[in-house]
C-alpha cells in the first residue's frame, strides 16, 4: 500500500489489496454464479448519521440513534475486506474508526452520478477501483470537491481514495470509449470518541 495525500481530507492510496482479496472481491461481481440484484438506496440529508448495522440504541456526540436496517450486508468477503480496509484506514489517519456501511457501484457509459455525501463530519469513506483491466482514456475518475476545489483521482485498478464522506464526490463514469462498465467497492467508517 502506497498512500498520497491530495488534498485535506484526500488520499490517493495504490495497490490497496493483496491479489487474493482484490480476486475475492472480483469474483463477487461475477454475475454467472453470483444472483446480482441492484438496490439503489440514497440516505436523507436529515438522515445523514453514521449508523451501525445493528438494531439498538446508540450514542453518537450526545445523539441517541436507533438502528433498523443492515448496512453492512451478509457479504461475508466484503465484510472481511472492510475489516483490512478500516486497519488500512486508522493507519492513514490515526484515529480509531468503525465500519458502518458497504457499497457497490457498477456504472456503464453515460450513467453519470450526482455529487453526494456519505455521512457527516467525522465519517470517513474508503472507495476501491476493482476493474482488472481499464485503460485511462476510459474515464471513470473519482471527483471530490472541498471549499470550491475540485480534485480528481484516476480510475486505476486496485487503486483508490479515502475522503471526508460529508464533502461532495462522485465517482464519473466510464466514457464512450470505455469496453467494460466501471465497477468500485465503498466502505464507509466513522470516527470513535
Amino acid at each position: 500500500m502506497k498512500c498520497k495525500e491530495i488534498s485535506t481530507s484526500l488520499y490517493k492510496i495504490e495497490d490497496v489489496l493483496s491479489i487474493s482479496d482484490f480476486t475475492l472481491i472480483n469474483d463477487e461481481f461475477n454475475f454467472s454464479y453470483n444472483n446480482l440484484f441492484v438496490k439503489n438506496n440514497s440516505i436523507d440529508s436529515s438522515d445523514i448519521l453514521p449508523r451501525l448495522a445493528i438494531s439498538k440504541p446508540y450514542h453518537y456526540k450526545n445523539i441517541n440513534i436507533t438502528y433498523k436496517d443492515d448496512l453492512l450486508g451478509d457479504n461475508l468477503a466484503f465484510i472481511r475486506v472492510g475489516s483490512n480496509i478500516k486497519l488500512m484506514s486508522e493507519k492513514i489517519l490515526k484515529r480509531k474508526l468503525s465500519l458502518v456501511r458497504i457499497n457497490t457501484n457498477i456504472q456503464y457509459p453515460g450513467m453519470e452520478n450526482t455529487f453526494h455525501q456519505d455521512g457527516i463530519e467525522g465519517c470517513w469513506t474508503f472507495v476501491i477501483f476493482l476493474n482488472t483491466n481499464w485503460d485511462s482514456l476510459w474515464g471513470g475518475e473519482f471527483v471530490y470537491t472541498t471549499e470550491g476545489e475540485y480534485y480528481y483521482v484516476p480510475f486505476i485498478p486496485n487503486c483508490g481514495c479515502l475522503c471526508a464522506a460529508h464533502r461532495d464526490h462522485r465517482g464519473s463514469a466510464p466514457n464512450s470509449l470505455a469496453k467494460a462498465y466501471r465497477k468500485t467497492i465503498a466502505f464507509t467508517m466513522y470516527e470513535l470518541p
